[in-house]
C-alpha cells in the first residue's frame, strides 16, 4: 500500500508520501542475483528490495 498527500498554497505545492507502508523489505519476481556468494542458476540468491520509502517534494508553478 502506498500513501501520498499534498497541499497547495498559491503557486506552491508540497507532497509527502510513503511507499510500501506495511513492508520493511520485499522481493519481486526478478530480484535474483546469479552466482552471488555461491548461488547458482538452479538455486539463485534472492535479493530483497528496500521496503518503506518516505519522500517529500516541493513544486512551484508559474
Amino acid at each position: 500500500m502506498n500513501l501520498r498527500m499534498g497541499y497547495r498554497f498559491k503557486s506552491y505545492r508540497v507532497n509527502v508520501g510513503m511507499d510500501n507502508v506495511f513492508d520493511r523489505e520485499y522481493t519481486v519476481a526478478n530480484s535474483y542475483e546469479w552466482d552471488v556468494i555461491g548461488g547458482t542458476g538452479a538455486n539463485p540468491a534472492i535479493v530483497n528490495e528496500p521496503g518503506r520509502f518516505i519522500y517529500a517534494t516541493v513544486g512551484y508553478t508559474w
